[in-house]
């Protein structure tokens, strides 16, 4: 009997023992509804680090033992999970397309959630997204991709767009800050766009509160592309392409300034006007420019360590003469798994920029010059003005601009993950963010005329560094009880950020090549030959930040968050300020009672969240007194002059953070088998304890108080984004459209009666008012009304100063009590858009590929600052053509001045700034693998792309796309154009 059991016994352990032994699996992956083989889908055995990927036929193979469970998952597509048994018997594995997978991975705060799963309004936009976008700024990928934000892109080479989230939150900084592989910066020119993995924007409290005193403006998150654990992966990317300016102001031409001169100064300057000729100023600044960038990155790996490498060089000319710009950046980031509980690993970012502007002031002085005023003379001097001191913009060009501008960049962090019993896993980052810029600028001596000279020559110089540290040292915890997930992270976060620039320059070079632009080859004669300067920033921050995320049944949600900051920045009294939230969330489509509907809404998800971000932009210093050191004096024995100073502004202790508080309602919803997503947010956001400059009465000696905590400012609107994804045999399409709608207003200000002017024009008026119960920096003037044709209207008034003539403008007479004043003066226009829109459509076709963006804002004015401002005799836009010069010729445009009332701020230089761009538009074909294996290449793709090729509007100047600070937006004083761009280039991939 027992001889039967031992045998029995050693008999089961043999087969378990077999059955448990690895063996070789092999299998191809295709797709479910053509057959067609996938490459590079992940295969995993679940529960282990142990996997690979498939090959160019879609074929893998990979040793597991039988009942191993093995997971197998690739982008736009479902993940499947199945017994490596099942894989030895059909070893095809059809893997089905994903219409829109709500378990997609979504980078959030300090973590990853799947989007199923969040609570928050967080949107995201991947990596293919981005690689659509040909330009150098990865920020301009979000414009009409994103609801609730607002880019405003730059034309000038190597200038930042501004970013917007959910409208202007304060009258100060709105920026958003960039959250890059976990360190948070300011700004993201460093980073190649094509090294982009996905950006996520925070747009709501709950999401973002975990960057507290940061977060205010809200969050984006980027994250860069890592190695894959797979054989070595080379690919390479160039694009060449041509930029243009595609629309000018329209202008008078040489013979109707002559005209329009005549009138001007009543007499005949220019007997006979239509014979002359003149010049086209905007041909003189104005190119076709090139533009390309080359990408070569290297990735790979294997169960143990991963890498990617990438290096892009960028260069760009300006559709403005002159401007270059060039661009070299390098990307590494490794991962190391040295034990199984051990991962370390670097995300490191370097950037070189190389930046030659072009001279200052070209495009208002191509605007503004005289059309008669020839380049050259005939004897081959430069051209000179009878109308006026205007300077010779090709002397502009030989003479001034002359330097170089060079920054240095190093970003990066470095962690270790550890596994810890109990759940538990601990991470520590140390980041640092290192620049140095490097400028110089050259004028020589010269003389074109009494206006436009240098009696020296000099050279500038200027020396800048920042270095800024992090170190963030966080637990997380994870467990699933049943149908209960918890998650929680909790821990601190340390900041200090230090600067220091230095700047001198010289006077009367001993030379005028490149080898005498240095301090040393100065002369220096008198102490106007020399000056310097030299200073220095630093501000720490100390966080402690924590948050909790619970779900039930995979159907009930709950995040709470809390951070604690504390800066150096603020007042003794409020150096910690608490940013908490909290949100909730309910999937009620899988509940048993929604089942009757999931036939046509078979995903419904209910969201809510409150919480409390801030706004520290506000400088270092703001909280301490303001000491002025050049109140130099004359007194005792010696009547020597004695160096001085005092004390100028009172310290302010009590100062704190601007607060944001924001409640967001939100759903989310599927359609068409889910085939169509939609998202609906409602938002209202309130900031509270503005900072505002202070003010004391004069008599104290005191010029003010420095910043004080005193405003309120609301923003509340919609969000919404509609999104549809299909597939009919070998054609993919898809489109999405997203729309905002913001309403800003000022809730409170020092006083209720207090005003902000802001908007200087550079004539001594200002075209923006900032009040309680209004938007922030709307135009505030006249309303025009009409064109006094005589005498008799004039002296029936009422009219404005008492100066008006026939052909003046006559402005509205708002409250009718017989004169114009400031009492008559309204709101006018405003630079915030009632409604922001984006247009997206992609599809393809085997093997071709097409995309197209559309985005526009509407119900948003510009101020035409061009037109609104003239010194001398400027050159005039075609709309004055259509002047009054005579009873009855015109009741729109005035008679032709210079300046006086005609040039009040009013609605007449206020115009419909509404648009529509086509953005982006992609065409790619990428040959057939048949073709491209037999020269080892995985992948061959050719493609042509246009931005930015045609845009829809009434303005009448180079672009309604016009930005600005907050109080200010949207006054045109002659911006960069953005050029279209139209490019050419192809992808190899080994």
């Amino acid at each position: 009997m027992m001889r039967r059991i031992v045998i029995i016994a050693v008999a089961i352990l043999i087969s378990l023992s077999v059955g448990a032994q690895e063996r070789l699996i092999e299998g191809i992956v295709v797709d479910k509804q053509d057959g067609s083989p996938i490459t590079g889908v992940n295969v995993l055995i679940k529960g282990t680090h142990q996997g690979t990927i498939t090959d160019i036929d879609g074929r893998f193979q990979l040793s597991a033992a039988e009942d191993a469970l093995i997971q197998v998952s690739f982008i736009g597509y479902e993940t499947q999970e199945l017994k490596a048994g099942a894989i030895m018997s059909d070893n095809k594995i059809y893997l089905q397309a994903s219409v829109h997978n709500l378990d997609d991975v979504v980078v959030v705060a300090y973590g990853t959630q799947k989007k199923s799963d969040l609570t928050g309004a967080v949107a995201n936009i991947k990596s293919t997204d981005i690689a659509k976008i040909q330009s150098p700024r990865a920020e301009n990928a979000l414009e009409g991709k994103i609801s609730g934000v607002i880019v405003t892109p730059s034309g000038q080479p190597g200038a930042a767009p501004t970013v917007f989230i959910r409208g202007f939150g304060s009258v100060n900084e709105n920026s958003p800050i960039y959250v890059v592989d976990g360190m948070i910066l300011y700004g993201i020119d460093h980073l190649n766009p094509s090294d982009i993995e996905s950006i996520s924007v925070l747009k709501d409290a709950s999401a973002a509160a975990l960057y507290g005193a940061r977060g205010g403006n809200g969050v984006i998150m980027v994250t860069t592309k890592k190695g894959q654990s797979e054989d070595g992966n080379i690919s390479i990317n160039y694009n060449r392409g041509v930029q243009k300016v595609t629309h000018y102001p329209d202008m008078v031409s040489p013979a109707q300034y002559a005209q329009l001169m005549n009138e001007l100064n009543g007499s005949v300057q220019y007997p006979n006007p239509q014979s002359l000729t003149g010049t086209n100023w905007f041909d003189e600044i104005f190119q076709t420019a090139p533009v390309q960038s080359l990408n070569v990155a290297l990735s790979g790996g294997n169960d143990t360590r991963n890498y990617n490498l990438s290096v892009t060089g960028f260069e760009q000319e300006g559709v403005v003469k002159g401007d270059e710009y060039q661009r070299l950046t390098v990307l590494l980031n490794n991962n190391y798994k040295v034990k199984s509980w051990l991962n370390l690993g670097t995300n490191l970012q370097f950037a070189y920029f190389n930046t030659k502007g072009a001279p200052g002031g070209l495009i208002e002085g191509a605007y503004t010059t005289d059309p008669l005023m020839p380049v050259y003379n005939e004897d081959g001097t430069y051209g000179q003005s009878d109308n006026g001191n205007f300077a010779n913009i090709a002397a502009k060009y030989e003479y001034e601009g002359q330097g170089k501008n060079q920054t240095y960049k190093t970003i990066g962090n470095a962690f270790a993950e550890v596994k810890l019993p109990f759940n538990l896993k601990f991470k520590s980052s140390f980041g640092i963010e290192l620049s140095h810029i490097y400028g110089k600028s050259f004028t020589p001596e010269y003389f074109v005329s009494a206006w436009q000279k240098s009696d020296n020559s000099s050279v500038s110089v200027s020396n800048s560094r920042y270095l800024n540290y992090s170190f963030e040292n966080l637990f997380f915890y994870n467990k699933e009880i049943d149908k209960h997930k918890f998650d929680a992270m909790a821990g601190m976060s340390s900041y200090i950020g230090t600067g220091e620039w230095l700047s001198g320059g010289r006077r009367n070079l001993r030379g005028e090549s490149q080898d005498f632009w240095y301090l040393d080859a100065g002369v220096v004669n008198e102490l106007t030959d020399i000056w310097n300067g030299n200073s220095g920033n630093e501000n720490r921050m100390l966080s402690y930040l924590f948050r909790f995320n619970y779900s039930f049944d995979n159907k009930y949600y709950l995040t709470a968050t809390m951070r604690r900051d504390g800066s150096s920045r603020f007042g003794a009294n409020n150096k910690f300020g608490n940013f908490p939230s909290m949100a909730v969330g309910y999937r009620i489509s899988d509940e048993s009672f929604f089942e009757p509907l999931k036939k046509w809404l078979p995903y419904l998800k209910f969201r809510a969240s409150w919480g409390v971000t801030g706004n520290d932009r506000i400088g270092d210093y703001a909280a301490y007194p303001g000491v002025n050191t050049g109140l130099d004096v004359v007194f005792g024995t010696g009547q020597q002059k004695q160096e001085g100073g005092t004390v100028t502004e009172l310290t302010n202790t009590a100062l704190r953070w601007e607060k944001h508080k924001q409640i967001n309602f939100g759903y989310e919803a599927g359609f068409a088998n889910n085939r169509m997503m939609m998202e609906v947010d409602y938002f209202k956001r309130t900031t509270e304890d503005m900072l505002l400059a202070g003010s004391i009465l004069s008599h104290t000696g005191y010029t003010g108080v420095g910043m004080v905590n005193v405003g309120s400012v609301e923003n509340s609107g919609y969000d919404l984004s509609i999104s549809y994804r299909d597939k009919v045999g070998d054609f993919n399409y898809n489109w999405s459209i997203v729309s905002s709608v913001v309403d800003n207003k000022v809730i409170r200000l020092s006083n209720d009666d207090d005003v902000l002017w802001k908007g200087d024009l550079g004539n001594g008026r200002m075209a923006t008012r900032t009040i309680v119960g209004e938007s922030v920096g709307h135009f505030y003037g006249y309303v025009v009304d009409g064109i006094y044709q005589n005498e008799q209207e004039v002296a029936d008034g009422p009219v404005l100063n008492g100066n008006s003539q026939p052909g003046d403008i006559r402005y509205k007479d708002i409250n009718n009590d017989g004169f114009i004043n400031d009492e008559d003066k309204r709101i006018i226009g405003s630079p915030h858009p009632d409604f922001i829109l984006g247009i997206n459509l992609s599809a393809s076709f085997k093997g071709f590929d097409f995309s197209a963006s559309l985005s526009g804002q509407f119900g948003r004015e510009i101020y035409n600052r061009k037109k609104a401002v003239r010194f001398a005799n400027n050159n005039f836009e075609s709309s004055y053509w259509n002047r009054w010069y005579g009873e009855g010729t015109s009741n729109s445009e005035p008679r032709v001045t210079n300046s006086g009332e005609n040039y009040e701020v009013s609605d007449r230089f206020v115009e419909d700034g509404s648009y529509m761009r086509i953005s982006d538009v992609s065409l790619g074909y990428t040959l057939p693998k048949h073709l491209t294996q037999k020269v080892h290449l995985n992948k061959v793709r050719v493609y042509a792309t246009g931005s930015n090729l045609y845009t829809f509007t009434k303005y009448s100047g180079f672009d309604p796309i016009i930005g600005g600070h907050p109080t200010e937006a949207g006054i045109d004083r002659g911006a960069y154009p953005v050029p279209a761009i139209y490019s050419l280039g192809i992808n190899l991939e080994f």
